[in-house]
């Protein structure tokens, strides 16, 4: 079997992330030629006084709890679990291919929900995910789906890393919304991370730049028992580049005060998240 090592991954046209979080200590390897922007993010566990104490401006979804349950869940999202599971709502795990023809629908429908423009770079990203996965890491990355009456709800992407699982990436239906997929799922998910995987935490990820349109996501973190712990974030790239980020960022906030439109788009939501901490 083969081993999970990160690797950089193509999230934008030449923007990479390190995937997955690296622990502290561990060997970076090298960016990609070409690369103007790459993120790193240190899968801090515990975090370390240094990074608590720093100010830190970045913060990951985490849950450490090692007896993860029903308790952790908040209970009105706790009731919905146990209402969808006793109507027959299951969670399966797929293989890429048979995944795929069914998360394309929820993806777009989630892009929609969180009024994001950029949905083709992220397909592009989930197919470098998927290649990455099938010839380096052995299909170690898993795709699991909420279904129900024959209808798929929602879709994780997951992967365990170490001590950590990694919940990469998620999204659902809104046509199926009624039955709570993104519930069953996230808790089905993190109590075998926890009962079954042995792992001593599940992080859901780093809270993002476009927060602003992400608190309905936040909210549903908390209700399943995550988290905000800082972590440690670094930005690799030319002194330059982060130069022309902030002057981008605030030629933008300059235009959006004559056109309040600009200010909806996500690249401009992004730019301005991304000044704030590069």
């Amino acid at each position: 079997m083969k081993t999970v090592m990160p690797q950089w991954m193509t999230v934008r046209p030449r923007v990479a992330n390190l995937i997955p979080f690296p622990n502290e200590g561990e060997p970076i390897p090298s960016v990609p030629s070409g690369t103007l922007l790459a993120r790193l993010l240190w899968n801090c566990s515990p975090v370390s006084d240094a990074v608590r104490d720093s100010g830190s401006d970045t913060y990951a979804w985490l849950c450490r709890d090692l007896e993860y349950g029903f308790a952790n869940v908040h209970p009105r999202a706790r009731s919905q679990i146990r209402k969808t599971s006793r109507e027959g709502s299951e969670v399966v795990r797929l293989h890429w291919a048979e995944a795929w023809p069914h998360m394309k629908k929820s993806i777009k429908d989630t892009w929609v929900r969180q009024q994001r423009q950029d949905i083709r770079f992220f397909m592009s990203h989930l197919n470098v995910l998927q290649r990455v996965d099938r010839n380096d890491w052995g299909g170690a990355v898993e795709l699991w789906a909420a279904r129900r009456k024959g209808k798929f709800g929602g879709f994780v992407v997951g992967l365990q890393y170490l001590e950590t699982y990694h919940i990469l990436h998620g999204f659902s239906c809104n046509t199926e919304l009624n039955w709570y997929p993104n519930n069953l799922l996230v808790f089905k998910i993190t109590d075998r991370a926890f009962n079954k995987l042995n792992c001593l935490q599940v992080n859901y990820g780093v809270h993002g730049f476009d927060s602003e349109r992400m608190d309905g996501l936040s909210y549903f973190k908390k209700r399943m028992g995550f988290t905000l712990e800082p972590c440690e974030e670094e930005f690799l790239c030319h002194g330059s580049v982060k130069v022309a980020v902030k002057v981008a960022a605030l030629c933008c906030r300059t235009i959006s005060r004559f056109f309040p439109t600009l200010s909806s788009k996500s690249f401009v939501r992004l730019l301005k998240g991304l000044s704030e901490r590069i």
